[in-house]
């Protein structure tokens, strides 16, 4: 139960954060009580992960907002270690532990203490000093068992008192999906050590998109949407389907016009056929796709549909089923397989798999075949620059210089140069993964409108997002997944927003 300290665990007013002109938070306001477990959720997108980022130093807030840890105060710009020394903690999803490593080295690692002043480890005060927080997070391990050791609930109690063991004093703890990569029987174990926590005065905020989660385990709730705090409820006040309704809104239907409307869905070309496919976190699925054809594969976060896409592209190990291209097998074992099958494949990854970032706009363009640029095994640079400087224009990637280096794009105008490498081969079918994530609201449309106009011409889209309302604007049909498996497929105005969200959750809580 939360505390009645008249002082808060934390206090923000205000706080604004923009990227590239794009304001991605809105005025956030956000109290937390000593001794409170606060639920934070909202659709992806939300900017939860934002705010995240802000509290813990890494981004800097615009402007001059309110910040206050247990009563102090911290002026912007503030760091990562001015966090930490008013006694704020984070635990993310990535545990940052060292497996092959012990309790007592994860929990040394950069603590005050763990050598003296003749730089000599003193074990026996530091093993005592490891068994007392872990005794704090309820977790009964030998602080010599090594992490790789241990069961998925007790490492995340690990970084939890990992962060604690950073404070002397009271402290406010900021939990990103903990319960992310647990099987259900370790979540009940990690909330009763929560409560212990919250019990003992620590002030908790609690990040997940899991509406049983934040109902059983919080004390009160804030729903973030579009940047801005919608909500803070009590949860005792709550159902399910209220927070539901609180976190998805009244979303407006904005749908694109779906392809070739007086042709029936039977009457187009099957391009692309899964049958019983499956892969690592993916339950087999069946999946048709025909040419005119915009397919949305939706979820939330690690839902499983980024698992398709790259599995197609012979990214990631296919444990069972078959996949057909225009009635042809495909062996998935490697990318140039499907690339001869007329597959293309944008990743999520815009910077790290997608693209060269020190490399030109044209180098990037032409990346995927140099063959048809070549004159008797020689590159023509004429031809290639005239071949990248047309598709530059095409699909207005701005500034429209071919030889300018690719990461001094933005990330809307790289997205549109990596849209068109792919265009540029004339694929039976594209596969996008989260095409728009990071990009303004005018390149979004610019977008959508490209690839929709390439789905009328013929082309074969399958389109994965965790962006509900964009899955409901862009898609002809809308395939849910959740923890990997497919809960159902919307068609034409039926995919609104709600009714995605709506089945998302409803498995959720299945």
């Amino acid at each position: 139960m939360a505390s009645t300290h008249d002082t808060p665990a934390l206090e923000v007013r205000d706080l604004w954060k923009s990227f590239a002109g794009v304001t991605v938070l809105r005025g956030v306001d956000l109290d937390v009580g000593r001794g409170e477990i606060h639920g934070l959720i909202g659709p992806n997108g939300s900017g939860k992960s934002t705010l995240v980022k802000v509290l813990s130093g890494f981004h800097r807030p615009d402007g001059s907002p309110t910040l206050r840890v247990n009563g102090t105060a911290l002026e912007a710009p503030f760091s990562v270690a001015d966090v930490r020394r008013v006694g704020m903690g984070f635990v993310h999803q990535d545990l940052a532990l060292v497996g092959d490593c012990s309790v007592a080295d994860n929990l040394g690692f950069g603590a005050a203490g763990f050598a003296g002043g003749s730089g000599r480890i003193r074990w026996r005060r530091h093993f005592a000093r490891v068994r007392e927080l872990c005794a704090r997070v309820g977790l009964d391990v030998d602080p010599g068992a090594t992490v790789a050791s241990l069961a998925p609930a007790e490492r995340t109690l690990v970084t939890i008192a990992r962060a604690l063991g950073e404070f002397e004093d009271e402290a406010l703890l900021v939990l990103d999906e903990p319960t992310a990569s647990l099987p259900q029987e370790e979540v009940d174990r990690l909330f009763a050590s929560l409560r212990r926590l919250a019990e003992g005065g620590t002030a908790l905020v609690y990040i997940s998109h899991r509406l049983p989660e934040l109902l059983a385990l919080t004390d009160r709730v804030t729903v973030l949407r579009d940047g801005r705090v919608v909500a803070t409820r009590a949860t005792v006040e709550l159902s399910h389907d209220e927070l539901a309704e609180l976190m998805l809104g009244d979303v407006e239907q904005r749908r694109a016009e779906p392809a070739s409307d007086a042709e029936s869905a039977g009457q187009r070309r099957e391009l692309l056929r899964l049958s019983r496919f499956s892969a690592a976190g993916l339950e087999p699925v069946e999946l048709a796709l025909r040419e005119r054809e915009i397919l949305v594969l939706t979820g939330p976060v690690g839902c499983g549909a980024s698992q398709i896409g790259r599995a197609l592209y012979g990214l990631t190990h296919v444990e069972g089923g078959h996949v057909e291209v225009d009635g042809v097998e495909l062996d998935v074992s490697e990318p140039v397989n499907a690339k001869r099958l007329g597959i293309a494949y944008l990743p999520s990854d815009r910077q790290g798999l997608a693209s060269f970032q020190d490399l030109t706009v044209a180098e990037n363009i032409l990346a995927t075949d140099w063959s048809s640029l070549a004159t008797a095994g020689r590159l023509s640079e004429r031809t290639a620059r005239r071949e990248a400087a047309r598709l530059i224009v095409e699909l207005n990637v701005e500034p429209p210089d071919p030889d300018r280096i690719f990461r001094t794009l933005s990330g809307g105008n790289q997205q549109k140069a990596l849209i068109a490498k792919w265009l540029r081969l004339s694929p039976r079918v594209l596969v996008v993964d989260e095409p728009t994530q990071g990009i303004d609201i005018r390149t979004r449309g610019e977008i959508y409108a490209r690839l929709r106009a390439e789905a009328d011409a013929g082309l074969a889209v399958l389109w994965i997002t965790s962006d509900l309302e964009e899955a409901s604007v862009i898609g002809d049909r809308v395939m849910v997944f959740v923890a990997g498996r497919h809960e159902g497929t919307l068609e034409g105005d039926l995919a609104t927003p709600d009714a995605i969200g709506r089945l998302s959750l409803a498995a959720a809580r299945a």
